[in-house]
């Protein structure tokens, strides 16, 4: 555990959640806090820092930094470019620092925010558990006095909470997968890949990693500790486990099994019919696996209990119009929509695109979608003229809308009662919203009527 001391004085780069939750937690500890941002703040927020004894930067982001030789900046800034001119302060290193319990992080591209509001709602059967990070509640509004009969914090986290670490260390790691995504910030995939296996730099023999099977080659280059247990959807081949360390084991499925397999011994764990039927196999899996990494002794009725919807993520919507209608307004790369369109295959789909890249290649996802069986590709945003243009050069019918209302109003004069509408816009929401909630809420709303 790294020293708990703080400055008496800290720059605050970006006054969002984790700017606020930073101030009050510096406040609350004696520091002195100035806050920087480019955007011009609500009057509520200028008198929430005069609350908190803090002041206000007018000056230019460089002159602010050099003003400040300790700044702790909001996860959305790069501080990349501006690291040599002062020293930094990570926000999940100064979470870490006074923080006395166990952590449970959890990252990803796809698929972290379902699986860590899953974890929380199965391991809150057992025994108190917190969660925040990158979902709900900011990191430093944990360290509340009021938080102190958790027995663990659970942490959804980005790459961009990740890239800059030194100090944190999660008792368990857990990491779904690797697609692209943050290119825009990241540069190149072994970049955002770096950023995300910062999560496993400070972990020892006394810590695990609980990683999807396709990361074997990312998880061998940066663990530093040998108790790992890799997620398979299928059984791996009898060379394949026996190339296996004899502390690394997998969690896997039959057809009709969920197994378990460690140094030449396969354990049946539950039936696959057991498991509930709304959320993806992996899903699942990670979770049985978080389990008997941690002795807890799951069953189906646990796993049950914790399987109800997740907002924005493959939600169904009711709608007095024709059709199903699905909110995956979570999804913002092209892996999550893969995986969306997959799961209601079944349909006629009118596929929504929409949102901002990334820095991600989209017109590659247009070729791949070609055997999904979708109706119509309906684009809308800031990029959709682009999309459009994409899905109909590998034959797609496709539309382009500069927003979802107008995308709603074309659908609903075409949709039939056999169709599915899936907005799953494979783009983050910043063209058009404040975020995928909003985003996910305003899709909820049209449907309503």
């Amino acid at each position: 555990m790294q020293s708990n001391t703080l400055p008496t004085n800290i720059g605050i780069w970006g006054f969002g959640k984790t700017g606020k939750s930073a101030l009050a937690f510096l406040a609350s500890r004696g520091t002195r806090c100035a806050i920087f941002d480019n955007r011009a703040l609500s009057d509520d927020e200028r008198v929430l820092i005069q609350t908190y004894g803090g002041t206000l930067s007018n000056q230019s982001v460089e002159q602010f930094l050099a003003d400040h030789p300790h700044v702790l900046a909001s996860p959305g800034v790069n501080t990349t470019p501006y690291r040599h001119l002062t020293s930094f302060i990570n926000e999940l290193d100064l979470f870490y620092a006074h923080w006395n319990k166990p952590i449970i992080a959890i990252t990803g591209s796809i698929g972290k925010t379902t699986t860590t509001t899953l974890a929380h709602r199965l391991l809150q059967q057992f025994a108190p558990c917190v969660v925040g990070g990158n979902i709900g509640t900011a990191m430093l509004d944990l360290l509340q006095p009021e938080i102190g009969n958790a027995a663990y914090a659970l942490l959804e986290l980005s790459s961009w909470q990740l890239e800059h670490t030194q100090q944190f260390r999660p008792k368990i790691s857990i990491w779904t997968n690797l697609y692209p995504n943050h290119l825009d910030r990241h540069g190149t995939m072994e970049a955002y890949a770096r950023a995300k296996a910062q999560m496993l730099r400070n972990q020892t023999a006394d810590d695990s990693i609980i990683a999807h099977i396709d990361l074997q080659n990312i998880i061998n280059q940066h663990a530093r500790t040998q108790q790992i247990c890799y997620i398979a959807p299928q059984p791996l081949s009898a060379a394949e486990q026996a190339a296996l360390p004899p502390t690394t084991s997998v969690m896997y499925a039959t057809d009709s099994m969920i197994m378990h397999y460690q140094n030449g011994r396969e354990t049946e764990i539950m039936l696959r019919e057991q498991l509930p039927k709304h959320g993806f196999l992996e899903h699942w899996l990670t979770l049985i696996a978080l389990c008997k990494q941690m002795h807890l002794h799951v069953c189906a009725n646990h796993l049950a209990a914790a399987a109800t919807i997740v907002e924005h993520r493959l939600e169904p919507v009711i709608s007095s119009y024709p059709g199903i209608y699905i909110n995956d307004s979570k999804s913002t790369t092209p892996a999550s929509t893969f995986a969306a369109v997959d799961h209601y295959s079944a349909y006629p789909i009118y596929l929504l695109l929409g949102g901002l890249s990334k820095g991600v290649d989209r017109s590659v996802m247009m070729a791949q979608l070609q055997k999904k069986g979708i109706k119509e590709i309906v684009c809308f945003g800031k990029e959709a003229t682009q999309l459009a243009g994409w899905a109909t050069e590998h034959g797609h019918r496709a539309s382009a809308h500069a927003t979802l209302d107008a995308v709603m109003a074309y659908i609903f004069a075409r949709v039939t009662a056999g169709d599915a509408v899936l907005l799953s816009p494979a783009g983050s929401s910043y063209d058009l919203y404040r975020d995928y909630e909003e985003r996910g809420k305003h899709f909820k709303n049209l449907c309503a009527g």
